[in-house]
């Protein structure tokens, strides 16, 4: 049902909100919402695909109503990671070890610039007492 808002160029439908413009029409297709699907769902829906349980496809992503290049992304992060997939990723023990010595790094250049910015202070202040 639509609702009329008093401005003639703006309506809601349901759940979309639409802009009218004048000009020639066209179709346009109205946004669907996006959706947050389970991690229970996504396995679910790839072990059903890989098994064969419900051959083709396209079956799958019409009972659930999901495009097939979501059921693609899905299967092939599944195919990637098994039943870890659609985790949180944890990073392998060679970059937890990068991504440490990346942050030391920053952490010297950070202490390595307040060090030179207190000597130029140090300086300054002795020139201006006359000490060398």
């Amino acid at each position: 049902m639509a609702v009329f808002t008093g401005d003639l160029s703006t309506h809601f439908l349901g759940h979309y909100h639409v802009e009218l413009h004048p000009g020639p029409r066209r179709r346009e297709k109205l946004a669907t919402p996006r959706r947050n699907h389970t991690r229970e769902f996504k396995l679910q829906c790839c072990r059903q695909a890989a098994t064969g349980e419900k051959r083709p496809a396209q079956r799958i992503c019409r009972e659930h109503n999901l495009s097939q290049s979501v059921l693609l992304r899905w299967r092939k992060e599944y195919e990637a990671r098994g039943e870890a997939a659609f985790t949180e990723k944890q990073p392998s023990g060679d970059e937890a070890l990068e991504a440490r010595i990346a942050e030391l790094e920053r952490f010297c250049g950070q202490l390595s610039l307040q060090n030179s910015i207190l000597k130029k202070s140090l300086a300054s202040m002795q020139s201006h007492r006359g000490t060398p």
